[in-house]
C-alpha cells in the first residue's frame, strides 16, 4: 500500500484545480482509506487529505502478445 498527501486551498483561484487533481489521481489508483484535516492559519485554510492507496492491476488481456507481430511506422 502507498500514501499520498493532497492539499485542497479554499481560496476561489485554486479550490477547482487542487480538486481536479485528487480526482485525476483516484481514478488512476484503488482507494483503500482516507484521512482528511482541516487547517486554519493566518494566511491561508485548506485541507489536507493522505490518500491509502494500491496502484490498480492491468487485467491480463489488456495486455498484447507482441511476439510474432509485425508493425509498421
Amino acid at each position: 500500500m502507498k500514501i499520498k498527501i493532497f492539499n485542497i486551498r479554499l481560496s476561489k483561484e485554486f479550490f477547482h484545480e487542487d480538486q481536479q487533481e485528487v480526482n485525476k489521481f483516484l481514478e488512476m489508483v484503488e482507494l483503500k482509506k482516507t484521512y482528511s484535516h482541516f487547517v486554519s492559519s493566518d494566511k491561508v485554510d485548506y485541507w489536507s487529505a493522505v490518500i491509502f492507496y494500491k496502484e490498480k492491476e492491468i487485467p491480463e488481456e489488456h495486455f498484447f502478445n507482441l511476439e510474432n507481430k509485425s508493425f509498421k511506422a
